[in-house]
């Protein structure tokens, strides 16, 4: 349904939330060795494949609209679970994923996006694809549309009412849930509905 309503709608943007999900490097299973064996065995333990198949997906929905189109790539949390995981370490334990993460962590002394990097070293550049950091702003019509979602005021949690009071109109997402409250949308998700980190029924 997305790629059929980029192809029809033509439009000149596509805003794109937790492209990166971080099941390679994720903090939330670095104690479960089940998980981890699990992960091992299916093969979704490899940042590298990982990345690259982020790539491989900004690839298709360039391909999807016109030229022109430019893709936003807010910065979410599930993009920091990267940044949490060179941050502490943890790739020094981990020869699976050893060599590239030492290329990211340069990057990361220096300021640079590791979620761009690592697409750029894994599947290559593509054009027309802009990475928003955390302050970001990308307006459009008065519509503030490069905020993840998940920060709310002094720390908190984002609902889509401190959302409201931090950004007034805009479109986020984070909480796979859509959800209108008065001139602040939040949008659903695009991906599997059962993941590693939720359990029983859910508004997904």
């Amino acid at each position: 349904a997305t790629y059929a309503q980029i192809r029809k709608l033509q439009p000149k943007y596509v805003v794109v939330h937790d492209l990166f999900d971080g099941r390679a490097v994720s903090h939330h299973t670095q104690d479960q060795l089940i998980t981890l064996a699990q992960r091992n065995e299916i093969g979704k333990d490899s940042l590298y494949d990982e990345l690259k198949a982020c790539g491989a997906l900004l690839r298709k929905i360039k391909k999807a609209g016109p030229s022109d189109m430019e893709v936003i790539v807010v910065k979410g949390n599930h993009d920091e679970h990267l940044e949490r995981y060179l941050q502490e370490g943890r790739f020094a334990k981990d020869p699976t994923n050893l060599e590239l993460s030492a290329q990211l962590v340069i990057d990361m002394i220096n300021g640079e996006d590791v979620i761009e990097n690592g697409i750029g070293y894994t599947y290559g550049d593509i054009e027309g694809v802009r990475y928003l950091g955390r302050h970001d702003d990308f307006k459009k019509l008065g519509w503030q549309l490069g905020t993840h979602g998940d920060l709310g005021g002094n720390g908190s949690r984002g609902s889509v009412r401190t959302i409201e009071n931090q950004i007034g109109k805009g479109i986020t997402a984070h909480s796979h849930t859509p959800e209108i409250f008065r001139q602040t949308w939040r949008v659903g998700t695009s991906t599997e509905l059962q993941m590693l980190y939720n359990r029983g029924a859910s508004s997904w």
